[in-house]
């Protein structure tokens, strides 16, 4: 969006929106579909290789194990840069304007498909740590994994601490539906329940707006801005509860 629309918008009382064509024309076109398809197939990819990788790990050379690692890693880029690409530009279409369904739609549309992702990091992670010393002789010796150094100590970390694949994927399933399903209506009320802020004129602000005002120089309108959100906040605590 460039400056004019902006200040226009801004004059008219809307909040600006991002420009986002250049990542996607739109919910409906071929771009992002397409988008959708890639990133379904870089899971279904990375399951099939982690399958065979078990099966047959203990025939391969060291330099074949070495390039499985390698090509495992950069589907892993891969697929975690069109990941971040896709959630990214669903939130960014959802967090201007928490009623458009589409967009809650597709930020859960994308949740959904890439869930499989937790079972893969489990089970790579797991691979990873089975050959670690085989690994960090590489990243030492081999300078396809130079860049990957930090990445890799970064898994063996958390495969330490990780539960079993099943119950990784179980609690991506119930974070998934559970605590950002309730982010999400929280933001959503959030940003549209709104409160009389100047009775004279009949000036109104949501609670997002009144909390911009936290830092604001002037302290009438800092205690104002408390005694405006303690009352609403508690009324949007009870209208939330009987959602």
């Amino acid at each position: 969006m460039n400056q004019t629309d902006n200040a226009q918008q801004s004059r008219n009382g809307v909040a600006p929106r991002w420009q986002l064509d250049s990542v996607f024309p739109g919910f409906n076109s071929a771009e992002y579909d397409e988008a959708k398809k890639t990133v379904t197939g870089f899971l279904a990819e990375m399951e099939k290789r982690l399958e065979h990788f078990a099966q047959s790990a203990g025939e391969k050379p060291d330099d074949e194990k070495a390039g499985w690692f390698f090509d495992f890693l950069s589907l892993n880029d891969e697929y975690l840069l069109l990941q971040e690409t896709l959630a990214s530009y669903c939130y960014a279409r959802y967090s201007t304007n928490t009623e458009d369904k589409q967009a809650l739609n597709e930020l859960n549309a994308v949740e959904q498909i890439t869930q499989p992702y937790a079972r893969i990091f489990v089970n790579f992670a797991d691979t990873i740590a089975a050959h670690e010393n085989f690994l960090r002789d590489k990243t030492q010796t081999d300078f396809r994994f130079h860049d990957y150094t930090y990445y890799i100590d970064h898994l063996l970390f958390w495969q330490k601490k990780q539960m079993s694949p099943a119950e990784e994927d179980l609690a991506a399933d119930l974070a998934r539906s559970g605590g950002d399903a309730w982010n999400r209506l929280h933001s959503q009320l959030t940003s549209t329940a709104d409160c009389l802020w100047v009775r004279k004129t009949g000036e109104r602000k949501t609670l997002t707006e009144l909390r911009s005002l936290a830092y604001h120089p002037s302290r009438s309108v800092r205690k104002k801005l408390f005694l405006k959100n303690r009352k609403y906040a508690g009324q949007l605590h009870c209208q939330s509860r009987r959602r």
